[in-house]
């Protein structure tokens, strides 16, 4: 490649690519890749390798392993006997006096308000 195409980038790029070389010689890296058959090739360094595709297996298709009832046409089973036990379970609640949860609140609305307006006037002044 001519000096004069190449970017400022890609000069820098290659004298680093040749000083990491250098490095790794004086380390002795490539003679030891060499002896166990692993050649420095520069010019596979762009190369891409291919996979081989993938065959695809047609699947036959197989039945659902859950069908809904609705779209089988069978009818529900369903006699509204639950419903009915709900509402006698709650007639015995009634009839035993249970009350519903009150708030757990010890002040009042009132007080909330109060104690927010005394609050306010000086949060006011610190702030602005």
């Amino acid at each position: 490649m001519p000096t004069e195409v190449l970017t400022e980038y890609e000069r820098q790029r290659l004298a680093h690519v040749a000083r990491n070389r250098e490095y790794m010689t004086r380390l002795g890296v490539t003679t030891m890749a060499a002896k166990i058959g692993l050649g420095v090739d520069t010019t596979a360094t762009n190369a891409t390798m291919t996979r081989p595709k993938k065959i695809k297996i047609k699947k036959e298709p197989s039945e659902p392993t859950r069908r809904s009832s609705r779209v089988v046409g069978i009818k529900a089973e369903f006699t509204g006997d639950e419903i009915d036990d709900l509402d006698e379970d709650d007639a015995d609640d009634d009839a035993r006096g249970a009350t519903k949860r009150k708030r757990s609140s010890v002040y009042s609305d009132d007080d909330h308000v109060a104690a927010s307006r005394e609050w306010l006037p000086p949060a006011r002044g610190a702030l602005f």
